[in-house]
């Protein structure tokens, strides 16, 4: 079974995404994300590159395409001084796809040294938006009736806060 498209924010996306990946990897495995989001994992260099080129394949027999403006690789585990010296190249297809030091994977930052700095201070700071923008609403300060302010406290303010966070 192949499927040409997936909406995304569906109810099914992830289940029709698993179908997808057991069509284009011809094993079971779960969806590392939803929709259309896809994430390759690799020990080398050659191993990844050859990942890459089956995605290509796929999409060429299916009749979609890949947006290299908005793909990146990311390689772990190397210092910095490495990173700037390398002279690595990575296609999809033709085109070229840009290496970098960070990339954003449903909307958590990951940076390759895995320092979950950044992310924790983006987090705070979504937090406290979150935070303040349901005040200005009267949730918190007796105008909202306290079941509801209940209510906007775990489905906003807790769920911002906590999205993202098995990560650090």
């Amino acid at each position: 079974m192949a499927i040409h498209s997936l909406h995304q924010r569906s109810a099914h996306s992830a289940q029709r995404f698993g179908i997808w990946l057991v069509t284009l990897l011809g094993i079971p495995c779960c969806a590392p994300t939803q929709a259309d989001d896809i994430t390759l994992l690799s020990v080398t260099r050659n191993g990844l590159q050859a990942l890459m080129d089956i995605c290509y394949t796929y999409s060429c027999k299916w009749r979609f395409k890949f947006s290299v403006k908005k793909s990146t690789v990311v390689v772990f585990n190397e210092n910095m001084k490495s990173y700037e010296l390398s002279e690595r190249t990575w296609f999809l297809g033709a085109q070229n796809v840009k290496e970098d030091s960070s990339y954003t994977h449903l909307g958590i930052k990951v940076n390759k040294t895995s320092n979950s700095t950044q992310q924790i201070n983006d987090i705070c700071r979504k937090l406290k938006a979150t935070y303040f923008s349901t005040t200005n609403i009267g949730a918190f300060d007796g105008v909202m009736h306290p079941l509801s302010s209940a209510i906007v406290y775990k489905s906003v303010v807790l769920q911002r806060a906590l999205y993202g966070s098995e990560t650090l």
